[in-house]
């Protein structure tokens, strides 16, 4: 199949352009039509025809603006390429660089899944809008890690929205009204109205719904107490509270907008305790899945249904993490059973409580901050709350006595909770200590752990340094480096599901049961493994790798757990036992002893076909032998 370098020639057939006089947009997500890369599914083959293999331009002759993207570095272990979602194309770039060019631009917005990791060589980078109040003609996005773009808009506006017509000028005094008489008003008048948030359509911004008894109005920007924005997640506004609010009213495209707009009361719930807006110090953060989950975890939609009919927008493949104030919360994907499949996914689902686990971790984070307590809030009637049996916490204490909620308690920057079964979570709150920054140590009690806490175990490391304590991390075989059967160890990186980014390099391993590796094909890609051994932040030339130390050994492959590979020098008259201790009369030259990939010979090369010893598991010399 061709690949994306050979496509661009009618590039500008498939591009959705908004073309205004100061705007470009260029949506990968409408691009149906572009070459795409995918994994492996039950049903098709892998593809890999989105790899951007060479340097790749999108322009627009009018506007004169280009885009161009870059291969991946040759070192980079993905290539950059156009990756198929549920939601159309999507730019997936790992290394290498995004360079917009043409017009002046001053503002540029990406549109992007929760992995947005580059750096511009001039301008301001918050969050994922660029600014640059004197424009530039050329501006060069490096990228530093894992990148997942929808959508990129460029504009020689200091604001990238554009209105059709110029923002309204507000006007007069403030005036008391209802949402009725906000949009029978002249555009630009300042309005105080009372109504109750309906629904929330971005917590980062704080767009909104408000309604009252006459009406109901978009809230388009909210400032914080101190008056800044994108800080919408500090006022702690959810759907249901009663919120008065003021701020100029506008109109766009038929609809009323009240605009950036300054929170001046809210009450909780069904009215009571009236509360004043102040920003997140770091106690009683709230992150509201049912509200907002998925803005917080960058999921393009929520799951639902069963069958054909399934909507899997919801489906969390791949580690998640929201951010609210100093503490995030990490999702892993489910843990794949020995088959390799995820029995259920952890999902944000389209009824509450809609953040729905079933296996994995779900981490409680935070930089700055000890955390005290956290608080899950469940389904509202007992009978309906789920908190898996069998859940536990990597520290402090879990209570999970009361019927609607569960809280831990605790004193840590780090939390991991191990979900063993369905657990159906609406909001999570957190309190904590903020100003800490010597947190007593906690004891680890939980040394199996899989790939995604491993990594954050490694991550809270000085660089250079390695656990005191051995760990087991489970995950699949990403790519191999090297197997070496001169020195008896091999290299090769793991992930928590097959072709996953986030990895773990297990450096230099021993074989099953910690002996020298002896078979060349002992491992393969896609191979589901335990690894045993010492974590290490290996820095080099100011690179840092997460690694499973040098001299840890393979504890099982695909389930299977005997460290038997080779047996040499066994004497013919060498005494066979069972595992109760009886006396077998077989001798072991007599059998060999097949295990997977594995083939056990008694003495010599030569290879016996198994006569008098039947299906088992026996000890001669002190070793396990099977026979199959």
């Amino acid at each position: 199949m061709k690949k994306v370098r050979y496509f661009f020639i009618a590039i500008m057939a498939m591009i959705g352009l908004n073309v205004m006089a100061t705007e470009w947009v260029i949506d990968f997500n409408q691009m149906t039509t572009l070459p795409q890369s995918w994994s492996k599914t039950d049903t098709e083959e892998a593809s890999d025809a989105g790899d951007i293999l060479s340097e790749t331009k999108i322009s627009d002759e009018t506007n004169n603006v280009q885009v161009t993207i870059s291969p991946a570095d040759e070192s980079a272990r993905y290539p950059n390429r156009f990756w198929r979602t549920n939601n159309g194309p999507q730019l997936r770039m790992y290394s290498g660089t995004l360079v917009i060019s043409g017009i002046t631009a001053k503002t540029i917005v990406f549109d992007a899944a929760s992995k947005f990791d580059i750096t511009p060589n001039e301008g301001t980078l918050n969050g994922k809008t660029w600014t640059n109040s004197a424009g530039s003609s050329t501006v060069t996005f490096t990228v530093n890690g894992n990148t997942q773009i929808n959508k990129i808009t460029v504009s020689d506006q200091t604001d990238s929205t554009t209105p059709d017509t110029p923002d309204p000028t507000p006007t007069g005094e403030v005036k008391e009204g209802t949402c009725e008489d906000i949009m029978a008003a002249a555009d630009g008048e300042i309005f105080r109205v009372t109504g109750t948030c309906i629904e929330i359509k971005n917590a980062t911004f704080g767009n909104w719904m408000l309604q009252d008894a006459t009406g109901e109005i978009y809230i388009y920007g909210t400032l914080d107490a101190q008056g800044n924005t994108k800080n919408f997640s500090s006022l702690g506004i959810e759907v249901g509270d009663i919120v008065t609010v003021e701020g100029p009213k506008k109109t766009h495209n038929e609809t009323v907008e009240l605009v950036d707009v300054k929170v001046i009361k809210i009450v909780k719930g069904e009215g009571n305790n009236p509360v004043d807006p102040q920003p997140v110090t770091g106690d009683g953060t709230v992150f509201d899945f049912d509200a907002n989950g998925t803005t917080l975890l960058g999921l393009p939609g929520e799951s639902s249904g069963s069958g054909e009919s399934a909507v899997t927008l919801g489906d969390i493949t791949e580690a998640k993490t929201a951010t609210v104030g100093a503490f995030n919360i990490t999702i892993s994907a489910g843990v794949p059973n020995e088959e390799g499949n995820v029995a259920t996914p952890n999902r944000l689902w389209n009824k509450a409580p809609k953040l729905r686990l079933y296996s994995g971790t779900l981490t409680v984070s935070s930089a700055t901050d000890d955390i005290k307590t956290i608080v899950f809030t469940l389904a509202t009637a007992p009978s309906s709350a789920k908190w898996g049996e069998g859940n536990t916490a990597s520290t402090g204490t879990i209570d999970a006595s009361a019927k609607t909620s569960v809280t831990w308690t605790g004193n840590a920057r780090e939390v991991v909770f191990s979900i063993a079964k369905n657990t159906q979570i609406s909001q999570i709150t957190i309190n904590g200590d903020a100003g800490n920054t010597n947190p007593d140590p906690q004891p680890v009690t939980n040394f199996n752990v899989t790939v995604t806490e491993a990594l954050a175990l490694i991550n809270a490391l000085d660089d250079g340094a390695k656990t005191t304590d051995q760990y087991t991390v489970k995950g699949y075989i990403v790519s191999i480096d090297e197997i070496s059967t001169d020195f008896g160890n091999a290299t090769f990186d793991i992930a928590d599901e097959k072709g996953g980014q986030a990895v773990l390099k297990v450096y230099r391993c021993k074989g099953l049961g910690g002996e020298k590796i002896t078979d060349a094909n002992l491992i393969k890609i896609d191979d589901f493994v335990e690894v045993k051994g010492l974590l290490q932040k290996y820095v080099k030339n100011d690179v840092t790798t997460p690694e499973l130390a040098q001299n840890g050994q393979i504890v099982s492959i695909n389930g299977e757990t005997s460290g038997i590979q080779t047996v040499n020098n066994v004497a013919d008259n060498a005494v066979v036992y069972n595992l109760a201790g009886q006396q077998i009369s077989a001798r072991p030259k007599d059998a060999c002893y097949p295990l997977g990939r594995r083939t056990l010979a008694t003495k010599g090369t030569q290879e016996r076909d198994a006569r008098n010893l039947k299906k088992g598991l026996y000890i001669v010399n002190g070793r396990k032998f099977i026979v199959k």
